[in-house]
């Protein structure tokens, strides 16, 4: 299997092919790199209207939870309870920021920020009633799995732009994901 190398400065891409695969040795074909390959824009997440019904459930339930760490005279767990349903309620209702997304020679950047391909595992399109998304597998334990909205770019070209640098892998959606989507948050 031919290996990637990408100049940036000249803008080529190298393809090495192994001895065992050619008679007369390695062979350097040259290409030129675009500084992108595809670009879109996409909301940060997936954002549902909140209704009035949304916003007096979140209000009784945030009020109900204080009253009865006020009556066990956990004051501290009320004022918690409090400010947990009064920052619910502001993310709740906050549009989400319109990014740009790239996918490059190098990684997937997201708002001028890079994921390089060599820290990335996999990568996996979920259409799943309203979700049209791009997964994608980390190598770092701390942020797993990466999640951006694909909203009206060709899921067909990332993929097949894709399938040259990772491998395509089926990722379930997360639980807490579904469960918020079922709560229009």
């Amino acid at each position: 299997m031919p290996h990637h190398i990408v100049d940036l400065k000249n803008k080529k891409r190298y393809f090495i092919v192994p001895q065992s695969h050619h008679k007369e040795g390695i062979i350097k074909q040259e290409q030129e790199v675009p500084s992108y390959y595809i670009s879109w824009e996409a909301p940060e997440y997936l954002h549902f209207e909140k209704g009035r019904n949304w916003t007096l459930t979140l209000l009784a339930g945030g009020a109900a939870l204080a009253a009865i760490f006020f009556a066990m005279n956990n004051y501290s767990g009320m004022v918690v309870a409090l400010l947990g349903t009064f920052v619910v309620y502001l993310l709740g209702h906050r549009a989400p920021r319109y990014i740009e997304h790239k996918i490059t020679p190098l990684g997937i950047e997201l708002d001028g920020r890079v994921f390089l391909f060599d820290e990335l595992q996999s990568f996996w399109i979920l259409y799943h009633g309203p979700v049209k998304e791009l997964i994608l597998r980390s190598k770092k334990t701390l942020m797993p799995l990466i999640h951006l909205q694909l909203e009206y770019a060709d899921p067909n070209k990332i993929r097949e732009i894709l399938l040259d640098f990772l491998p395509e892998k089926e990722e379930e959606e997360p639980l807490s994901h579904i469960i918020a989507h079922l709560l229009k948050f």
